[in-house]
């Protein structure tokens, strides 16, 4: 029987992302199982390449458990609960004001969000479009008397609405 490398290593990430979703168990497991395995194939006076696959697969099953961790940990913001309705949003300036001719654009890191009565706290970023008046001699980042910036907490309310990738 022939073994091939790239598909032990596949089956081994694939089998690392299943762990650690399912089973929640550390990167370090899938490893300490391969050093045991590689350290058995050793002492039978196996071969080499036999003990460097099954370390090679528990490393590729490690890294799976770790992008699972990961990826569970981000989430999908969940600011987008309140898309596509009328809401109030607090958060932080994360980026610099990008300042337009009518418009000037601010992305928020979102911490609270209110919908109707109700304020909850949130995560998430969304991107704030303040539009300037006609005849307004300056753009519209001023709030209470001085200009936005980045860093600056800021709430605004409108309608939010998910805008999906290209």
């Amino acid at each position: 029987m022939q073994i091939r490398p790239l598909v032990a290593l596949s089956v081994g990430y694939v089998l690392g992302i299943a762990a650690g979703t399912r089973l929640g168990i550390p990167f370090w497991i899938p490893l300490a199982v391969a050093g045991v395995l590689v350290l058995a194939v050793w002492m039978g006076r196996e071969r080499l390449a036999t003990a460097t696959l099954i370390l090679a697969v528990g490393i590729a099953a490690a890294l799976g458990v770790a992008r699972a961790r990961v990826a569970s940990s981000v989430g999908r913001d969940d600011i987008l609960r309140s898309a596509w309705q009328d809401v109030a949003v607090r958060g932080l300036v994360s980026t610099l004001p990008e300042v337009r001719d009518r418009s000037t654009l601010l992305t928020i890191d979102v911490e609270a969000v209110r919908v109707g009565d109700k304020t909850r706290p949130a995560r998430g970023r969304v991107q704030g479009i303040l539009y300037r008046n006609a005849g307004d001699p300056e753009p519209p980042l001023h709030k209470g008397g001085r200009e936005i910036r980045y860093g600056d907490i800021v709430e605004f309310a409108g309608y939010l609405r998910e805008v999906l990738p290209l």
